[in-house]
């Protein structure tokens, strides 16, 4: 990897795509219904609300930055 910024995660962006979009929130929602697995750089990106687990509230709280109801996580 050749990418500097490797270690920074870029929160809200599951899938790696460089966007916060309904995918990420969506991709939450599969791992969290066992549909998916996540690795833990994603696991890391998805923890928005930062409490150390992925929850439906870091779905949530992806979709409400995706709405304009909040501006950062």
């Amino acid at each position: 990897d050749t990418n500097s910024d490797s270690d920074t995660i870029n929160y809200g962006d599951v899938n790696g795509d460089g966007k916060v979009t309904v995918v990420d929130a969506t991709t939450i929602q599969q791992y969290l219904a066992g549909l998916t697995t996540l690795s833990s750089a994603q696991l890391a990106a998805g923890d928005v609300n930062g409490d150390g687990n992925i929850t439906v509230a870091d779905a949530t709280q992806i979709q409400k930055y995706i709405a304009g109801l909040i501006n950062k996580f």
